[in-house]
């Protein structure tokens, strides 16, 4: 670029007629041979020391850096270790956190639903909240103990509409859900909420139920003789 811009300059410096013309009062062709040949020999002359002159100011590459020290690789070597060590244990935790939420997946309130649905042996009413797939207790009339009944049913876990009744016997009488015989023991031991004379009795029978590991059932006694 800088040989080109430098043959234009020349080429118009050299024109007859714009600085000099040379010989003076020769004919065209003389004057033309002798401006190209005077051309010729200052471009040959010139040109490579303008070439090295200009493009001596054009940036050259950056130097290379200096050679690290030994306590700089042994740094460096540090800090790449502390950053697989931080990788490693993020990509643990973040196994772990699976791991337990799969663990507790469909099992208990706040956790994902498995396959829509959610159930405990040890929490009444977890059901699956399908718009946020999440486990939910559910609560109000007819999923509480000793709450109305709900259009003559209670759709709660283990409960029975008991008709014209109270809840232990207080209040006016309504329609009241109870925890019906058969159901699992609450997790104090007792049947609180059922009929009058319900007692929470150990059942073999039901020792291998998942949903109720401990075996212990609300039993009615049988009838004195």
């Amino acid at each position: 670029m800088i040989s080109l811009l430098y043959l234009v300059i020349l080429f118009y410096v050299l024109t007859p007629g714009i600085f000099i013309t040379l010989p003076k009062g020769a004919s065209k062709v003389t004057v033309a041979v002798t401006h190209g040949v005077i051309f010729a020999v200052i471009w040959k002359l010139t040109n490579a020391y303008v070439r090295r002159t200009f493009e001596g100011f054009r940036p050259g590459p950056p130097p290379p850096p200096p050679p690290l020290t030994p306590e700089q690789k042994a740094e460096l070597a540090r800090m790449a270790e502390a950053q697989r060590a931080a990788a490693a244990a993020a990509a643990e935790a973040a196994r772990k956190k699976a791991a337990e939420e799969e663990a507790r997946r469909g099992t208990e309130p706040g956790a994902p639903c498995l396959n829509g649905t959610c159930s405990s042996p040890y929490i009444r009413n977890l059901v699956c909240n399908t718009a946020m797939n999440r486990c939910i207790i559910r609560q109000g009339p007819g999923w509480d103990i000793g709450s109305r009944c709900l259009n003559g049913q209670c759709p709660g876990e283990n409960l029975v509409c008991t008709k014209g009744d109270s809840y232990f016997g207080l209040g006016p009488k309504v329609d009241v859900c109870k925890l019906q015989v058969g159901a699992p023991c609450n997790r104090t031991g007792d049947c609180e909420g059922s009929d009058v004379g319900i007692e929470c009795k150990y059942n073999t029978a039901v020792r291998r139920n998942p949903a109720n590991p401990t075996g212990f059932v609300c039993t009615k006694p049988p009838p004195r003789r």
